[in-house]
């Protein structure tokens, strides 16, 4: 038996046209050519770039942050863009970086907000998932500044892990890792120019002693 080999079968012609072209895949079997019919997944949207960014390590501040001005990484779409941006994938990490007690239970959140203007912040260079992609269009920052923005509803949120005794400095802790994954198209969170997300301290804790990086991946399409 041969290797199936893509072809297709015409329909008979309808009203309008010639007969469609149906895709099919043909196969020998025995003395015989078969055409065997074939699905063929295809993304409905015209994908431009698949990325991924690394924010850089961030200390959690003793003082909330109010997720405009103060946060720790901004994952947003320009206004002058000319794409839209579906958000794959947000993985946060938190970590000890000394024994100092701490039982207030901060809490990190993930926010929409809109915004006009530019950041003027420096930017976080993304990586491309292929290099064949188109230039990113969709920015990634540690800081906002100069652009006007408004804070908009929280998607999702978690606590800090918490560290009862400075005693015992030999010992671990474990981190933690909160992460957000799109598992259907429903629950994808769509970034149009002058949209975004933000990702922020919204209570305050009593010591400084947690470090904190943050991994996002979006998709741009047409």
């Amino acid at each position: 038996m041969t290797a199936p080999v893509a072809s297709q079968t015409q329909l008979p012609e309808d009203r309008w046209h010639s007969g469609k072209m149906k895709r099919t895949q043909t196969r020998v079997i025995g003395a015989n050519t078969v055409h065997e019919d074939m699905v063929v997944v295809v993304d409905k949207r015209d994908i431009v770039g698949v990325f991924k960014a690394q924010s850089p390590v961030a200390i959690v501040p003793i003082a909330a942050q109010d997720g405009i001005t103060t946060g720790f990484l901004w994952l947003y779409n320009p206004v002058a863009s000319t794409i839209k941006m579906q958000i794959s994938n947000i993985k946060i990490r938190s970590q000890f970086a000394a024994t100092a007690i701490d039982q207030a239970v901060g809490e990190l959140r993930l926010s929409r907000f809109t915004f006009t203007g530019i950041n003027s912040s420096a930017l976080i260079t993304p990586a491309s998932l292929d290099s064949t992609f188109n230039t990113n269009q969709g920015e990634v920052a540690d800081a906002w500044a100069t652009a006007v923005a408004s804070l908009g509803a929280t998607i999702d949120a978690n606590f800090y892990q918490t560290m009862d005794s400075a005693v015992g400095a030999g010992g671990s802790r474990n981190p933690l890792v909160d992460t957000f994954n799109v598992t259907s198209e429903h629950e994808e969170i769509i970034l149009r120019p002058g949209e975004g997300v933000v990702i922020w301290h919204a209570a305050s804790v009593t010591t400084n002693n947690r470090r904190l990086m943050i991994s996002v991946a979006w998709d741009e399409f047409n």
